[in-house]
């Protein structure tokens, strides 16, 4: 038998350390209730609201595809690394028109958008938090992949024209013939397609006609395109890097097999488990390095470019690349232990979360949106749906940027919740939503969330037990208890500081001691309780 005596006195008397990064811990968060209470079925916007996020959804879904699409076109169809040789003909109108399907969702986005913003602003739609405003929402997220599309479509247009008004009439015939059955039949003649492209009526089709032209042997377009600069293959790279950087401000979790309102973005899953397949083929060091990596090649491929928009920044645009890229590697890297992505070379926090919604339908869509205010945070927004969302143990999981994140869940009834919370880089963490709308609410609301580090202490090794709530606030009174197997055991109440958080320092342990830590939030009774071995 142990000499109880003796253990306290080593527990006491260890010196506190905490190694290294937060490695994967459980963090548990309760969500308590607030806000106003309302009977969905009676209004309108509540009932039309299921109908708009469909709509996001799927837009960037279609989006999302876009982006895996270019970067198949960009690594020669995943045959090689990341733009280690020239595109064909045919890769290059891949990438133009993965780019034209996702912009051509921007009318109807608008639509949806204003709808859901206009929901947003009413607090009774929402339990906890109401009518708050994000920082960055997926509103002007989106919005500004959106306003590259058209500027990108703008640019082809310009290019075309350049190049166009110094051939001569001839060929500009030629060229009016060659064109595409479906763009031709827009127009009622020669005069009336140069009148309309010049109007910016043909712009969603201009970057493929821009390569079409240029491939048109019978005509000197291509000639004078490479007097002017405007080389197909340096365009499709910028234009390329462009949509991809533009797009991964808005990602969707991808590690669903089958997702629900992905509509014509269904494919897009798909996609995402293709590039995850393929990324050791297509970087050098796809967990490490990336960013460094197509920051060089990006440079390399642009470097001197001068666009009908001026000189481009490669450099930059190559790091801007390089992170979206790993952005959409890291959220696709998911398993179906989300644990396991803290582990694979993901630098954020995990997240499931959990609808606590007993007799009604779970939700199965949620959107995260950042509260940063960091204007280059990628992404700003994280999408996760959930096909199976009537399961007993169904949850819809994250992989998330550490800060405080805004989530909305959605239910197929068109149900919402609405909660703030923290992520903690390098955490795993349970969240807790409620979607019914017959649920009874308090007046008062905080979100306490749990963990300890490290997670999986050696022998002696000291541990810290955290806790933080939100909305951040001092002095609030947080209880802690531990309880080990070796018989040692202690208690303290400590007040949360300005950031909403408390600590608790526990003394290390034997090998195989296993130690039972409860965190109370003393004010509601919210309790977690977390447990590691030495």
């Amino acid at each position: 038998m142990k000499n109880q005596t003796f253990i306290k006195f080593l527990r006491h008397s260890r010196v506190a350390t905490v190694i290294g990064f937060f490695s994967l811990a459980f963090l548990l968060t309760l969500l308590m209730n607030s806000g106003c209470k309302k009977d969905a079925a009676t209004d309108p916007v509540q009932e039309n609201l299921r109908s708009h996020y469909m709509v996001i959804v799927e837009a960037n879904a279609v989006k999302q595809a876009a982006m895996y699409d270019i970067v198949k076109a960009m690594s020669d169809d995943y045959q090689g690394e990341l733009l280690a040789k020239d595109l064909t003909y045919e890769q290059i109108d891949a990438v133009f028109a993965a780019i034209a399907r996702a912009a051509s969702y921007e009318e109807e986005f608008e639509k949806s958008m204003l709808e859901i913003e206009k929901a947003s602003a009413n607090s009774q739609l929402y339990k906890h938090y109401p009518a708050l405003a994000t920082t960055r929402g997926i509103g002007d997220a989106v919005r500004g992949f959106f306003s590259w599309a058209s500027g990108s479509a703008a640019r082809s247009r310009n290019r075309i024209l350049t190049v166009a008004s110094n051939l001569n009439n001839a060929d500009r015939t030629k060229l009016y013939n060659g064109l595409r059955s479906n763009w031709k039949e827009n127009t009622s003649n020669e005069a009336d397609f140069w009148n309309k492209l010049e109007k910016g009526e043909f712009d969603n089709a201009a970057p493929q006609m821009y390569n079409d032209f240029y491939n048109n042997a019978e005509t000197d377009f291509q000639d004078l395109a490479v007097d002017k600069g405007l080389t197909i293959q340096k365009i499709v790279v910028k234009e390329g890097a462009e949509g991809i950087e533009k797009g991964a401000a808005v990602i969707i979790e991808t590690t669903k097999l089958v997702s629900p309102g992905l509509g014509e973005g269904i494919d897009m899953v798909e996609k995402g488990i293709e590039y995850t397949e393929k990324a050791e083929k297509i970087y050098k060091d796809p967990k490490g390095a990336l960013v460094d990596e197509i920051k060089d090649k990006i440079a390399d491929k642009l470097g001197g470019f001068v666009d009908v928009d001026g000189a481009i920044d490669a450099t930059g645009l190559g790091e801007g690349m390089g992170k979206a890229l790993k952005t959409i590697l890291d959220a696709a890297l998911g398993s179906d232990d989300p644990a396991d992505w803290v582990k694979d070379a993901i630098d954020w926090g995990a997240a499931k979360l959990i609808d606590e919604d007993a007799p009604g339908k779970k939700m199965d869509i949620v959107v995260a949106e950042s509260k940063s205010n960091d204007p280059k945070q990628i992404p700003q927004v994280v999408i996760g749906v959930n096909p199976d969302n009537n399961t007993e143990d169904s949850s819809i999981d994250l992989v998330l940027p550490g800060g405080e994140w805004e989530i909305t869940a959605i239910d197929p009834e068109g149900n919402l919740d609405r909660i703030i919370t923290e992520i903690v880089n390098g955490v795993m963490s349970i969240i807790l939503t409620n979607t019914n709308p017959d649920d009874k609410v308090s007046d008062t609301s905080y979100s306490l969330s749990a963990w300890v580090t490290p997670a999986d202490p050696g022998p002696g090794e000291s541990v810290y037990a955290y806790a933080q709530i939100y909305p951040k606030d001092a002095g609030i009174e947080i209880f802690f208890e531990i309880v080990g197997t070796d018989g040692y055991s202690n208690s303290e109440t400590v007040l949360t500081d300005s950031e909403g958080r408390a600590s608790f320092r526990i003394p290390g342990g034997s090998s195989g001691t296993k130690d039972v830590v409860t965190v109370r939030l003393v004010k509601t009774g919210a309790t977690r309780t977390l447990s590691y071995v030495f």
